[in-house]
């Protein structure tokens, strides 16, 4: 048989996406005698353009936070104290505004900073088969119970009606990490970690990790 039309009915990505912005990333380390050592960072990006085509020919569209697309703003600052098997961290996220476009009359949602603090405590130096690489700490996330700002989104599988982000929670957390190699060039190290929540004294996440 002679084909004269040949029809691709594949899926094509046809559009494109150009985005400009800046990166952010520092940190500075400080030592202090007696005082343990402190690190602080911030870490950010800011975008000053994010345009959509349907394709490479096509007017782009400027989609510059709104929903579902690049926020203008975001950015991360923390700080972390080390002093002996002591450890500490205060983290700071700062989530830009932004429209949402997906309803008429287009709403605004607000800003989203929640703050986060850890405390951990190696418990190696106590001695024993069982403090060897055994870990424990609690962490408070969004310490301060920041309220996430609310989205009007209809119910789906993503969820509906916030940013994303969570009310406040504070889980014990403890690991075990175990060295399952003998090869000083090539340590192999096995860690189980379990964290707790506060309303229920069952183990509310349980990972194994493998670290070299």
């Amino acid at each position: 048989a002679n084909i004269s039309v040949f029809v691709d009915g594949r899926s094509q990505n046809l559009s494109v996406s150009r985005m400009k912005g800046f990166d952010l990333a520092s940190s500075y380390r400080l030592r202090t005698d007696g005082f343990g050592s402190f690190t602080l960072s911030l870490s950010g990006t800011y975008l000053t353009d994010f345009n959509v085509g349907i394709t490479a020919a096509a007017t782009p569209a400027d989609r510059l936070n709104t929903i579902f697309n690049p926020l203008q703003l975001k950015l991360r600052g923390a700080v972390n104290w080390n002093l002996g098997p002591w450890r500490a961290s205060m983290v700071v996220n700062r989530v830009h505004g932004y429209q949402n476009n997906a309803v008429t009359p287009v709403e605004s949602v607000g800003p989203y900073t929640p703050v986060d603090f850890t405390l951990n405590r190696d418990l190696t130096d106590l001695g024993g088969a069982l403090a060897e690489g055994m870990d424990v700490g609690i962490e408070f996330r969004n310490a301060f119970d920041e309220s996430p700002p609310y989205v009007n989104l209809a119910p789906s599988v993503n969820g509906s009606g916030v940013w994303g982000g969570g009310r406040r929670a504070a889980p014990l957390q403890v690991s075990k990490c175990v060295l399952s190699s003998i090869s000083a060039s090539s340590p192999l190290w096995m860690c189980a970690r379990m964290a707790f929540s506060a309303s229920s004294a069952r183990p509310s996440t349980i990972a194994a990790v493998i670290t070299r």
